[in-house]
């Protein structure tokens, strides 16, 4: 698996972090591996960060991933937020092919360049989240 995970329950967050090199099957299994855990929390906040990968995947290849995604993820998701961290033009513009791909998910998706602008952006759901707000 190209891809660890960390959960941070203060945080209200998942953070999942790229290798150098990804596949289609990297992002599903890791997901697959992160709803399997019984500190997952589907309604945290997500953030993907994929600036450590140099092989950029290919529009084929994000198709899949979305395609997977919708049959064997959103479905055990009850909402949330995923932040797509991204450090290249090339994964800025496959990120929002997925983003685009995944927009009737009832997961927001979003494409950053700045950490902490991702993270502010996810921090809002938890906010609300944690005071009982929509």
């Amino acid at each position: 698996m190209s891809f660890t995970y960390r959960v941070d329950h203060a945080a209200r967050r998942v953070t999942f972090t790229a290798s150098t090199t990804l596949t289609v099957a990297d992002f599903i299994e890791v997901f697959e591996a992160a709803l399997e855990n019984p500190e997952f929390d589907p309604t945290y906040g997500r953030l993907w960060d994929v600036r450590p990968a140099l092989d950029p995947l290919d529009g084929r290849q994000v198709r899949a991933i979305a395609a997977q995604y919708a049959a064997r993820i959103e479905p055990r998701l009850t909402a949330g937020r995923s932040a797509l961290l991204v450090g290249s033009d090339v994964y800025y513009g496959l990120s929002r092919m997925f983003a685009g791909l995944s927009e009737a998910a009832r997961v927001e998706f979003r494409v950053f360049r700045d950490e902490a602008e991702a993270v502010a952006w996810l921090d809002e759901l938890g906010e609300r989240a944690a005071t009982g707000g929509g």
